[in-house]
């Protein structure tokens, strides 16, 4: 079986009826027990999903911390020519997460559903709070990005077309990466595009809560410095941010916040899509199963950057 293979299975565009039954159920509900059940309603989806047009190498060193690890999948069938790179940042509120929550199946979803579609897929993990707050988790992202540069083009990846996909507090890191000028390399931000799911992007000083504290500090007044909303021109490149329908509130204004900035900025607005039928866990998870709520469009994006 080849890469092109993998998704020869029935598609949906959203979740089957019963997943959808369970999702709206939960509401907007955030925590363990949602984490807990959303997998659970995928990990059988995830197992009907043949893997073997899929080479994954784990573990790679990007820097000296253990969480300073990578893995690569990458097409077993390799296209002719090189392949964009994409890289997924896991969430977990800054103080857990991990790139591997179940085997291969999450968040190995990920950089499996886009070597499937024919790039270099990787899935990477970073520092936790409160050991390490902010902004160590954008620094272990530009550790990311230097480190494809130097070896993405060994696996068949393009270092000069990288995107950057986080999800929850990866899509947080991500941003903070992004638009803050001040921590990428004297060389520019060395990206092409990111995808931006559910992160935040715009602190709270009023109602923090406890992973906020314990990344970005107790000392509110520092937090609309810390926010990568008031960064705008530290961002320099195209951007898709996503949100679930049943996303938490505070996520959801945050998204639009970030779009309504972006589109007063450039007279033009980014990307946007809010993924019906889906939660702030499902819409990750989700991903390379049978339901295509948002993975074509992340594909369309890489290809078009639009």
């Amino acid at each position: 079986m080849n890469a092109s293979e993998v998704h020869h299975h029935k598609e949906l565009k959203g979740p089957p009826p019963e997943i959808i039954a369970e999702i709206l159920s939960m509401g907007n509900e955030f925590d363990e027990e949602v984490v807990e059940k959303v997998m659970k309603l995928y990990i059988p989806l995830h197992k009907k999903v043949a893997q073997e047009g899929i080479k994954i190498t784990k573990d790679f060193e990007y820097g000296p911390d253990d969480r300073h690890r990578l893995d690569v999948h990458e097409p077993a069938t390799p296209p002719g020519n090189s392949m964009p790179i994409i890289v997924f940042f896991h969430g977990g509120g800054f103080i857990g997460g991990e790139k591997n929550s179940v085997g291969d199946l999450i968040y190995g979803n990920v950089p499996n559903y886009l070597a499937g579609n024919g790039m270099l897929g990787i899935n990477a993990t970073y520092r936790l709070a409160p050991r390490h707050k902010w902004p160590e988790g954008a620094k272990d992202v530009a550790g990311v990005v230097k480190w494809l540069k130097e070896n993405g083009a060994k696996y068949g990846g393009d270092p000069e077309k990288i995107f950057l996909f986080g999800h929850s507090a990866g899509a947080a890191h991500v941003a903070t990466y992004l638009f803050h000028k001040e921590l990428q390399p004297d060389s520019g931000v060395g990206v092409s595009g990111a995808i931006l799911m559910s992160g935040q992007y715009n602190l709270n000083p009023k109602n923090p809560r406890r992973f906020d504290k314990a990344y970005y500090g107790s000392d509110t007044e520092k937090y609309a410095e810390m926010s990568a909303l008031n960064h705008l021109d530290g961002l320099q490149v195209p951007v898709f941010i996503i949100f679930a329908e049943f996303d938490p509130h505070q996520i959801e204004m945050q998204s639009v916040e970030l779009f309504e900035a972006l589109c007063k900025r450039d007279n033009h607005c980014p990307r946007l899509t809010r993924i019906k039928n889906h939660n702030h866990i499902s819409e990750a998870v989700h991903i390379n199963t049978s339901d295509i709520s948002i993975g074509p469009e992340i594909i369309d994006f890489i290809k078009t950057r639009r």
